[in-house]
């Protein structure tokens, strides 16, 4: 468990890393648990697209499994059918684990890279790819770093995060956050297009840390020049978005945290 002061000491917030849980304390009252802003973001942004790809890998599950069965020369039986069955239910959160124990490494690397802990490079291929990508954006770009992976509590608004970084790239200050999954398809027509965009939750999720970050600090509303989402990939690739609409982008989660209250009033 890590602790925090903020707002000069008159706010403590708990964090549980295992758990990814907050807890704070306000002008030294008892500790209560606060909603973290990816939590809040699942309440009012759907994520159709997990049920589609959770749905694909596992149909793809089943036929390869079916396919690599019936190579053997080898009749079918209800046992094997039922272990593909519970294989291919259970696709989706293999792949998703496995994807986050990369996505950890790769976190974990840029956490260390930023503040100058000269790290390894992960034994894991994926991870290894990733990183180096990471190196050759920051070598590119050469982006200044005001501050990396830092705890923010809304007083306002009651809700904690953490970001994962305060960038000025180009003269323009961001608030950004590192992603290691891939960034969303561009569609027309109900057709990919080739092209790739940020996902709408993960600006919007650089727009609560905005809000709440300037708040306890008590900066101007203009403070960041943007939000910036930039994916760091298992391939290797690095894809950067700069998303310049901070008001919006700040209005539509305020607007998001009143949705979700009321939905929670209604259930």
């Amino acid at each position: 468990m890590k602790n925090y002061d903020l707002y000069g000491g008159l706010i403590q917030l708990q964090f549980t890393e295992s758990s990814h849980r907050y807890k704070v304390s306000v002008d030294g009252e008892d500790f209560r648990p606060v909603r973290g802003v990816t939590t809040l973001l699942d309440t009012f942004i759907p994520k159709p697209f997990l049920i589609q790809w959770a749905a694909g890998l596992a149909a793809d599950t089943f036929r390869d499994s079916i396919s690599d069965f019936l190579n053997t020369g080898k009749q079918i039986d209800t046992e094997c059918l039922n272990t593909i069955h519970t294989a291919s239910k259970k696709a989706h959160t293999v792949r998703r684990d496995r994807g986050a124990d990369v996505g950890t490494l790769v976190h974990n690397f840029i956490e260390e890279y930023l503040t100058y802990k000269k790290p390894s490079i992960p034994d894991d291929p994926q991870a290894a790819k990733a990183v180096e990508g990471f190196k050759e954006f920051i070598e590119k770009n050469k982006p200044e770093f005001e501050s990396t992976e830092q705890p923010v509590y809304s007083k306002k608004y009651d809700y904690a995060g953490t970001y994962d970084a305060i960038m000025t790239i180009n003269g323009k200050r961001y608030m950004t956050d590192w992603k290691s999954s891939d960034p969303a398809k561009v569609y027309k027509s109900g057709r990919p297009t080739g092209e790739v965009k940020a996902y709408a939750s993960h600006v919007i999720q650089c727009a609560a840390y905005d809000i709440a970050y300037t708040e306890a600090l008590n900066l101007p509303d203009d403070y960041f020049d943007g939000h910036a989402v930039i994916y760091v990939t298992k391939s290797g690739k690095v894809y950067d978005f700069y998303n310049t609409g901070v008001t919006d982008n700040k209005s539509a989660f305020i607007h998001g945290l009143k949705l979700s209250k009321r939905l929670k009033e209604l259930e």
